[in-house]
């Protein structure tokens, strides 16, 4: 179950800036359910009944545990949210109370661990860790260094204006933290938490979780008991590193397509006569392969070029010229990938070297034909999609770059590499440097 939105993964998640608002506040949360005087029974229909909420703490209707796996010491971290108000249709907390904690314990399964565990910013057994608050400014400011732009182009990306916001309000909060939402879910109240203890007991499939959070001189109290759901976001082995699958020469199938007219999207390297098309293929199990071309088409064009593309390679530089393909390479710094290439797995499993792709179209309908190969891994991938391909112009867009899918935050596999780096223009022709 989604509770609040608070933690963003991708550029995709900024969106939702626009429309939430939250603030800071040291003062005792808000609470939805009746006076506490003396104890209410915890729980009901869904839960247990007959458990009586200490004097002092709020009662809580649900709790939920996410699982992410063991660190390099064996510990395990489990990520508890622990709710009562109402949600929406996504699952989304739209008004009331959402306490986290971000528990650390030996455990190292989807069982949820039991026991007293103490504030820390250690992550280690036996502790919750405190809040580490993360602003509007550490935000906008991670993304210019991470896309290379500037504050003004980061809030048009956005969508916001400096009006909506302030640079330290609350964007989101790291480890342990209690949100209270309301209006409809536009509107949330954060609280941060440095102190305090938390204790989890079981009694046959029923868990008592009771909360005892401070910051500074305020104390913030709460009870829960009843059943625990816990999810797997834990990565196996083989997703750690993202190289133990040997998949040899690859024939990708695609089932689906879609092009993106960049317009000069190298005009930076200081020649900008031709304009570069991305090609994405997606097979069944949303494994991807970009192919990008280089072509005189104008800007503006919402019709796919036709020809025949290649990697060109003259033993020292890669050419960028009107009619060539785009090798792969890594930007290691900015964690994305540009050039014709595999994805698997969210991974940049191969990066092209060298290949060709040929388009052409045929009552109404698009065939790409590429063959392509990875001199570092010694394997190819290939493959003819035949269809419909939806179109995308950004030509025009001053962030066309960096509105794409090309800024997936695929990961890229430890040996993979990183190439084309440094640039030499002349005329109508630029070259990189291979490395």
């Amino acid at each position: 179950m989604k509770l609040i939105k608070t933690l963003f993964a991708s550029l995709a998640i900024v969106g939702a800036l626009a429309s939430c608002e939250r603030e800071t506040t040291t003062t005792t949360p808000k609470d939805d359910t009746e006076e506490e005087t003396g104890g209410t029974e915890v729980g009901g229909d869904d839960n247990t009944g007959g458990n009586t909420t200490p004097d002092g703490y709020i009662k809580l209707s649900e709790a939920y545990c996410t699982f992410y796996g063991v660190d390099e010491k064996g510990v395990g971290n489990y990520y508890f949210e622990i709710i009562d108000g109402k949600t929406d249709t996504d699952g989304y907390l739209v008004q009331g109370t959402d306490v986290c904690i971000d528990i650390y314990a030996s455990n190292n399964d989807l069982t949820i661990p039991t026991g007293t565990f103490k504030a820390a910013d250690t992550y280690a057994a036996g502790t919750f860790a405190t809040s580490e608050v993360y602003t509007y400014k550490d935000l906008i400011e991670a993304y210019m260094e991470l896309l290379d732009m500037t504050r003004a182009e980061i809030l048009e990306l956005i969508g916001i204006t400096e009006a909506d916001f302030n640079d330290d309000d609350i964007y989101t909060i790291y480890g342990s933290s209690i949100w209270y939402a309301e209006n409809e879910g536009d509107e949330f109240t954060a609280y941060t938490v440095s102190g305090g203890d938390v204790n989890i007991t079981l009694d046959g499939d029923t868990y008592t979780i009771l909360v005892n959070f401070t910051e500074g001189t305020n104390e913030y109290k709460y009870a829960f008991t009843g059943k625990v759901e816990i999810s797997d976001e834990s990565e196996s082995d083989d997703d750690d590193n993202g190289d133990d699958e040997d998949l040899g020469d690859v024939v990708f199938e695609a089932i689906s397509a879609e092009a993106v007219n960049y317009g000069e999207d190298y005009g930076d390297l200081g020649c900008g006569s031709y304009y570069d098309w991305a090609i994405y293929l997606y097979d069944a199990n949303d494994d991807m392969v970009e192919l990008d071309v280089l072509t005189d088409t104008k800007s503006g064009s919402k019709v796919l070029p036709t020809g025949k593309f290649s990697i060109k390679d003259d033993g020292t530089y890669y050419l960028y010229e009107q009619g060539c393909a785009v090798p792969f390479y890594y930007d290691e710094d900015n964690s994305y990938g540009y050039g014709c290439s595999f994805v698997h797995n969210g991974y940049y499993w191969y990066g092209a070297t060298s290949g060709d792709v040929t388009i052409s179209k045929e009552d109404g309908k698009y065939t790409v034909a590429y063959n392509m190969y990875d001199s570092d891994y010694d394997a190819t991938f290939s493959g003819t999609y035949t269809g419909t391909i939806e179109i995308d112009d950004q030509s025009t867009s001053s962030v066309a770059r960096n509105n794409s899918r090309r800024n997936a935050s695929y990961k890229v596999k430890p040996d993979n590499h990183e190439k084309n780096i440094h640039s030499i223009c002349s005329g109508n022709t630029c070259s990189r440097l291979r490395r």
